[in-house]
């Protein structure tokens, strides 16, 4: 049902996924068990908007998002927003863990 929301604010023009030359319409959710993945691009406006179709996924759904255990990953000029971004969703900055 999340991915059925994302496409219809994606035709809105509520959000933009990634990689729209390689992807068509642009990658914006993966999922897999109990695993999401979104993926969207360095909009603070759009970025806001995703989070009000989360809370209403919620709503319609019944299920919970713990904001608490997700974590925000952002690269390029995103990074200059990253605190806006973390503000907007409530959750912590991630890291990228290599084991050498």
């Amino acid at each position: 049902m999340l991915a059925i929301l994302i496409n219809r604010a994606k035709a809105d023009g509520q959000v933009d996924g990634l990689v729209p030359h390689l992807v068509d319409g642009g990658l914006s959710i993966l999922q897999y068990a109990d695993d999401t993945l979104l993926f969207f691009d360095n909009d603070v406006e759009k970025a806001a908007n995703l989070k009000s179709l989360l809370v209403a996924f919620e709503q319609v759904s019944g299920l919970k998002i713990n904001y608490h255990k997700s974590e925000l990953f952002c690269f390029g000029n995103a990074i200059e927003e990253e605190h806006q971004y973390q503000q907007i969703f409530g959750c912590k900055k991630g890291g990228i863990r290599l084991n050498t």
